[in-house]
């Protein structure tokens, strides 16, 4: 029987521990810390019985993760929780910017002629919405098995989002664009903004923007439990510090960053074959807050009572100069707030009378500022009495990040910056980027494509690397 050992127990080692012990490796992970779980990490930080998401909380990319589908984990106990509207960024007053999971509702609710372009921006890809996920899900460097349908997402994906946004006349789709390229980490000047933006809109109207119930441990359970069922092995409070501390194995999959690769080499990554490694860049950091409410947040606009996700920022300038202050180095007075509210979808999270309030906003890489006063005003903006409501909170600034998760180097929860050629080469440029310099040994941490977020692709592709030998 193969062997495989993977260290690190994040989303992407498990789901290649997974994939692998399915094909019948056998498989020991190792893991630092003493839960598994990494980015998708659930806790009780303020207030017993009281579950926050510790990182990640709302899902698109779960939801129609290719790996997570295959793996089938809602037979392993993962069940997605849809709020009844996916997305909403709020205005001002009652107004907002508003994404429905139906394309139609979508469209109607937009302003003016906005929501006909709307429609003209995401129909077509739409369509061909499960051929993208595909081609998104994986590295971009090869041959496209539909080039029609990947030359019509490039010819969008391309734009900064400051040039998509031309597209539409007012606030409401301006913003909501704006907000979700704001994902991407980078000025919103930059190429492929606009693209980020729009897949996550598609995701949208296609799987929705789901929690998973009960925390999004609940992910990483499921995959552990995969695991497990195929007699594979999860070690917990276990650091390795050096490849050679490691059993022998036919393979070694790290679920980690470049540099930790190179720390972890014994110097055998010192050389010209390391250099990509350690100059891989690393991204922006957050500020991020957990909140006990003792009621529902009283948002001026109706539709964000409705959602699991808010982004406050008002409208696109708004969100543009903020993330342009980030990446001067500082952060603005009004700084683009990411929210998530599970117990609006998932009541599991809070026993009754309890409501969670989970926020963060960027923060340059390293920063140890606490920018939580900021953040709150953007409460005060949108959701004003709020402060009545809140039982507790926790701050966690980028520095406390990477006490958390060391792989978050400097506080970076997105595995390294998705600017200029390290969208389409991570950590390398490689037609196997998985595959390391050394002998028998990958990477599989969201530093390999298609990088951020709960999805297991990485794992799951570097896995598919270690198999085809």
């Amino acid at each position: 029987m193969r062997s495989a050992v993977i260290v690190g127990a994040g989303p992407n080692g498990l789901t290649a521990a997974a994939r692998l012990a399915r094909e019948g490796w056998k498989v020991s992970v190792y893991e630092a810390r003493s839960t598994i779980g990494g980015g998708s990490r659930t806790a009780e930080l303020i207030e017993t019985g009281v579950r926050h998401d510790v990182c990640a909380a709302v899902h698109p990319a779960g939801a129609s993760s290719v790996a997570f589908r295959s793996l089938r984990l809602e037979e392993h106990g993962l069940r997605w929780v849809q709020p009844e509207v996916p997305l909403v960024h709020p205005l001002g007053g009652e107004r907002a910017g508003v994404l429905y999971r139906s394309l139609d509702d979508t469209v109607a609710a937009l302003p003016g002629r906005d929501g006909a372009r709307w429609r003209r921006l995401m129909q077509p890809l739409l369509e061909d919405f499960d051929y993208l996920t595909g081609f998104t899900q994986g590295p971009l460097i090869g041959v496209p098995r539909n080039p029609v349908a990947a030359a019509q997402f490039g010819l969008r994906a391309v734009w900064p989002a400051t040039v998509l946004r031309r597209m539409f006349r007012h606030d409401e789709a301006q913003a909501l664009l704006g907000g979700l390229a704001a994902h991407s980490c980078l000025p919103m000047n930059r190429p492929f903004t606009g693209g980020l933006g729009l897949m996550l809109g598609l995701m949208g109207h296609a799987v929705g923007w789901p929690v998973a119930e009960g925390g999004s441990q609940s992910i990483v359970d499921a995959l552990a439990s995969v695991i497990r069922s195929h007699d594979g092995e999860l070690h917990t409070d276990h650091e390795v510090m050096d490849l050679r501390d490691l059993p022998s194995a036919d393979a070694v999959l790290l679920d980690l960053a470049p540099r930790q690769l190179v720390a972890m080499s014994g110097g055998r990554l010192d050389g010209w074959r390391g250099r990509p490694y350690r100059r891989f860049r690393h991204g922006w950091s957050a500020c991020k807050v957990d909140y006990v409410l003792s009621g529902p947040m009283p948002w001026t606009a109706p539709e964000a009572r409705r959602t699991a996700t808010l982004h406050l920022g008002g409208p696109f300038s708004e969100v543009e100069e903020s993330e342009a202050i980030v990446q001067r180095g500082g952060v603005g007075a009004r700084p683009f707030v990411l929210v998530a509210q599970p117990t609006v979808a998932d009541p599991t999270r809070a026993p009754a009378g309890r409501h969670t309030l989970w926020a963060y906003c960027h923060v340059p890489n390293g920063s140890p500022l606490n920018v939580t006063d900021r953040i709150e005003a953007q409460f005060d903006r949108f959701a004003p009495g709020w402060r009545d409501l809140v039982v507790g909170r926790a701050v966690r600034t980028a520095p406390e990040f990477v006490e958390y998760n060391p792989s978050a180097i400097g506080g970076d929860f997105a595995g390294g910056s998705m600017a200029g050629l390290q969208l389409l080469a991570r950590p390398r440029i490689a037609l196997d980027p998985y595959r390391t310099p050394l002998p028998n040994v990958w990477l599989c941490s969201a530093s390999t494509p298609p990088g951020a977020a709960v999805h297991g692709m990485c794992g799951w592709h570097a896995a598919a690397s270690v198999l085809r030998g």
